[in-house]
């Protein structure tokens, strides 16, 4: 099927993360954004061009082949640019009973006053929304959200502001960091600020992840 309502727009995806939320995660970066927050961490991910186009029905599949994953996150590029598709894929994964996180630059209420019916309809398929526009001037450190003026809406029973206070206190401030390897000699980072990194220690990094 080529219909292109269940075909999203990928950027990069990652499996088995502890640093996206609680439990271990698989994380899906989308391709697409038009908030152009200044100094934003993924600006690779702004081009509305098509970069890996992926049928929703492939992206679970290959997520359900992930044992042991508690859930899924999605960030971008701006998730909510591709609202139909990814509800589609997301009904496959609450289905499944897995978790949901989700980032936005909208915020809760934009989505429920402005947003397309295709932006409110995704929202009963998500567990905690981190929504708002990243602000590097209250930017902070060892949390899921990037700056103070995002926020967690707890949008199911599942998380509340407990587990996500236990997880940010317990295992981002003691393991602030992951690094993953693709085959085309590229590391994503996650938890860390990418300006502050030696690209001689990257490479040393990837070449002994070859040995």
């Amino acid at each position: 099927m080529n219909d292109m309502n269940n075909m999203l727009n990928i950027n990069q995806i990652i499996k088995y993360s502890r640093a996206l939320g609680p439990g271990i995660r698989a994380g899906i970066w989308l391709q697409g954004c038009q908030q152009n927050c200044p100094d934003c961490i993924n600006p690779d991910t702004h081009d509305l061009s098509a970069r890996l186009l992926v049928q929703t029905s492939s992206l679970f599949d290959w997520t359900s082949s992930l044992e042991g994953i508690e859930g899924v996150t999605i960030s971008g590029g701006e998730p909510l640019l591709q609202a139909q598709a990814l509800t589609s894929y997301l009904t496959m994964v609450q289905e499944a009973g897995l978790s949901v996180i989700l980032y936005t630059g909208y915020t809760h209420n934009d989505i429920l006053t402005r947003g397309s019916a295709g932006q409110k309809s995704i929202l009963p398929y998500i567990d905690i929304l981190i929504d708002g526009s990243f602000n590097k001037e209250f930017a902070v450190s060892f949390r899921l959200k990037g700056s103070k003026n995002q926020n967690y809406v707890f949008l199911s029973d599942r998380y509340s502001s407990v587990n996500i206070n236990k997880y940010e206190s317990s295992y981002l401030k003691n393991n602030s960091k992951e690094i993953f390897f693709s085959g085309n000699q590229t590391a994503t980072i996650i938890g860390w600020n990418n300006d502050n990194i030696d690209q001689n220690l990257m490479q040393l990094l990837y070449e002994s992840c070859l040995l």
